[in-house]
This record gives structure tokens, C-alpha cells and sequence, in this order.
């Protein structure tokens, strides 16, 4: 299991509902025919979705994969095929996990990262995170998480911050923009006496 896969994985979902909900319900639930030689409406429709939606992941893959799933006709098949091949099988996924809670348990800012940097890597831990079943990482955890590697560093900013009457209502992404504000304003700010210094010379 990797990020990019993760990644994938998720890329995929939303390119195929973005087409239709009903494909990502193909996928997801599989499909079922009860008489193939007497197809009922309904029927005849999930096959079509079932054949859109394996069209899509196939065309989702490099050559290098596509042979894992050329054999399968299901959608949901091929999609479960593809999920045991690169995340692994219930015990490699648990394993995943613990070695991803670890990771975000100890989160941290990294030597010559900025917060931008760091955020964006949150975001990647969160999202692989998630996708071994950590159903408590939401935008609030990435907003936890990004505040306290941060605070270390810029606490006197982001103290402010918290002090806002709106802040448990802002976004992770809405505070790491703030963040940034902050640093544009202290650069202009430094670039300015800087400025005063030099014409006062």
C-alpha cells in the first residue's frame, strides 16, 4: 500500500461520480442478475452501469496493472480485486493502520518544511488514513493535527488565531491560509522598517 495508491483510489471514486452516483453504486455494491436469459429494466441498466464503471478502471490503469483485472467483467470484482492487490489482505491493512496512527500520533514539522509544505503532507497522511478505516479523521483532526505541529514554532500567531470568536468554525485549509496571511503580513511589515532604515542612512 502507498499513498499513490490512496490517492488513486480516491481520484478514481470522484471521476466516477462525477460521471454518475449510479456507477460508484455499481462499484461499490455490485452487480446481480437473477435470470440471465430474461433480464428485467433494472437489469439491463446496472449491466450497462456495471460495464461503463469496469470501462472507467480499466482506463484508470497503467499497462503495467491492467493485466490484474483484464479477466474480471464486474466492476465491483475488479475493483475489490485491485483494492486486496495494493492495500493487502485485513492483517496487512491492520498493520497499515497501526503504522499510519503512529505516524499521526507523532506528527510533526519537519527540518526545512514550512507550514505549507507540512500541511499538504497532513493532508496525505489523513486521506491514506482514512483509507484503512480511520473513520474519526476528519477536516477538525487535520485542524488539530496541523495546529499542534505548528504551535511550536508560531505560537504567538496562532494563539491569536484561536482567539477569534469564528475559529471553531474555520476550516483546516481556512487556518493554514490565516497562517500564511500572517507571514505575508510580518514579511511586509519587516520589509518595511527595512525600507525606513535605508532612507533615514
Amino acid at each position: 500500500f502507498s499513498l499513490e495508491i490512496a490517492q488513486w483510489q480516491s481520484l478514481m471514486k470522484t471521476h466516477v461520480r462525477s460521471s454518475c452516483i449510479e456507477l460508484w453504486n455499481i462499484i461499490e455494491q455490485g452487480l446481480y442478475i437473477g435470470d440471465p436469459n430474461n433480464l428485467t429494466r433494472r437489469e439491463i441498466v446496472n449491466s450497462q452501469l456495471n460495464a461503463t464503471a469496469l470501462h472507467m478502471i480499466q482506463q484508470g490503469l497503467g499497462t503495467k496493472d491492467y493485466p490484474h483485472i483484464e479477466h474480471f467483467s464486474i466492476a465491483k470484482e475488479a475493483w475489490d480485486a485491485l483494492t486486496v492487490l495494493f492495500v493487502g489482505n485485513e492483517s496487512m491493512r491492520r498493520n497499515r493502520y497501526d503504522a499510519l496512527s503512529n505516524e499521526a500520533e507523532g506528527f510533526y514539522m519537519k527540518e526545512g518544511e514550512d507550514h505549507e509544505d507540512m500541511y499538504r503532507r497532513l493532508k496525505t497522511t489523513a486521506t491514506a488514513f482514512r483509507n484503512v478505516g480511520a473513520s474519526h479523521v476528519d477536516d477538525a483532526w487535520i485542524k488539530r493535527k496541523y495546529v499542534s505541529a505548528l504551535m511550536p514554532f508560531e505560537p504567538t500567531d496562532l494563539k491569536s488565531l484561536q482567539g477569534r470568536h469564528n475559529y471553531h468554525l474555520m476550516t483546516s485549509n481556512e487556518v493554514m491560509q490565516e497562517m500564511a496571511a500572517f507571514k505575508v503580513a510580518a514579511k511586509n511589515a519587516k520589509d518595511a522598517r527595512a525600507h525606513e532604515i535605508v532612507v533615514e542612512i
